[in-house]
């Protein structure tokens, strides 16, 4: 008599469903957690001058999954000395122009949303470059540590 295997592909299929399940939630929360350091960072290095505060109320950060928006963080208004106080909404139609543009897979979006913050990057002034120089040296890291996780899951 020759052998015979079961497969239960219910139990398999929701078997893969959970660990899809968890491995997008690690991603995601990976990812908002980079996004806040990021944001954390620009804040702390910044040395332009902002008297409105309206440059560094423009930076923050959005995750999106498949194109849709899971987290964000950031946009939060700084007190400045003078004027018109616009600068977390500017950043917030910056992410959100920016996330139409990526409908596939998981994506963190860092954005400093006024205009003047390719000039003030340009002057060598640090607006949003430490914090791209920690976005590719961690999402590196993170990917390693999901991968490690995953594969230590039962």
């Amino acid at each position: 008599m020759g052998l015979i295997k079961t497969f239960d592909l219910f139990g398999i299929h929701k078997r893969l469903e959970k660990v899809n399940k968890q491995f997008r939630e690690k991603v995601i929360q990976s990812l908002d957690e980079i996004g806040a350091e990021c944001v954390d960072t620009a804040l702390e290095n910044a040395d332009y001058d902002d008297p409105m505060g309206n440059l560094r109320s423009s930076i923050g950060y959005v995750v999106l999954d498949n194109g849709e928006e899971v987290n964000s963080g950031g946009f939060k208004q700084i007190e400045g000395s003078l004027g018109i106080k616009y600068g977390s909404q500017k950043g917030k139609d910056l992410a959100e122009e920016l996330a139409g543009n990526h409908s596939e897979g998981f994506v963190l979006i860092v954005v400093a949303g006024m205009e003047n913050t390719a000039e003030e990057e340009a002057k060598g002034k640090d607006v949003l470059t430490s914090s791209e120089e920690l976005a590719k040296k961690e999402i590196l890291k993170v990917l390693n540590k999901v991968q490690q996780e995953m594969k230590e899951e039962p």
